[in-house]
């Protein structure tokens, strides 16, 4: 079996937290959508419970996005399973908080690839775990794991050589595809600013997976002239086919925008999802 980063040709849409636009994010929901809206990945956070439960959940504190106060790390499973998520910014309330476990099997389901973000520092008998629970359901080709801590990047590589690493990284900053190529990373972000974009064509051809997260239509829309030259800059380096990962919170949204030859074939419109979220 291959690894899906090898088996598209074409820029992969990655629902960003799931379709978290009006999904709440990091849940089984924000999956489905996902998947209705025509995501081929889905990027998830794994935070780690008091007693040691991979958690599917972003913030550190529990009160922006679930029914819950405090830090996750400060609650057993017991007591974070019954929270439920909450849409950002709002009190509606979703589905119940998911463990690692959870989320896998459904996205399996779904036959949706994961990119999975670690968010805490997870020892190595906790990352061994980690990859049982991929071995178990044969999702090794259907998953990368990212984060910002290199380091912990590097030991996930030296642990299993199988799973492919995904470096958030900051690439004006640097020389993305030796930083790379020295951590065994197989793909890297190229979002700060977005002239970072450039580097796109460099790092397909070292064999290292280009993503960018796409700001959402009200951005582009908010920000004039300015906006749209980002997002022509966006639309540009996916048809000339070197970006390999379009990260977004708008699942139709980045869709179209994948899509799309050019400027006129996207819709600088305010979205309705967006109108909903904010009234």
């Amino acid at each position: 079996m291959s690894h899906f980063l090898d088996t598209c040709p074409h820029t992969l849409v990655c629902a960003h937290r799931g379709h978290s636009i009006d999904g709440h994010e990091n849940s089984i929901h924000a999956l489905d959508l996902a998947a209705k809206y025509g995501a081929e990945v889905c990027e998830i956070d794994i935070r780690r419970s008091a007693d040691g439960v991979m958690v599917v959940f972003h913030d550190t504190g529990l009160n922006q996005t679930s029914t819950g106060e405090g830090a996750v790390s400060d609650h057993d499973w017991e007591t974070l399973s019954g929270l439920r998520h909450r849409l950002r910014g709002s009190l509606q309330e979703g589905a119940s908080l998911s463990r690692l476990e959870e989320i896998l099997d459904h996205a399996r389901s779904l036959e949706m690839n994961l990119v999975i973000e670690l968010k805490d520092d997870f020892d190595d008998t906790e990352l061994r775990h980690f990859f049982s629970m991929l071995e178990e359901r044969d999702m090794q080709d259907a998953v990368m794991i990212s984060s910002f801590d290199h380091g912990l990047l590097v030991r996930i590589r030296e642990l299993n050589a199988r799973i492919r690493t995904f470096g958030i990284v900051h690439a004006h900053l640097i020389d993305p595809v030796a930083l790379a190529r020295n951590a065994g990373f197989s793909g890297v972000t190229l979002d700060f600013p977005i002239t970072s974009l450039k580097a796109a064509g460099a790092l397909k051809a070292a064999g290292i997976a280009p993503s960018h997260y796409l700001n959402s239509r009200n951005y582009f829309t908010q920000t004039g002239k300015r906006g749209q030259e980002e997002l022509g800059k966006v639309i540009d380096v996916i048809r000339t086919g070197d970006l390999k990962i379009l990260f977004c919170d708008d699942v139709p949204w980045g869709v179209e925008v994948r899509n799309a030859k050019d400027l006129n074939d996207v819709k600088l419109s305010r979205s309705p999802v967006l109108e909903a979220v904010d009234h």
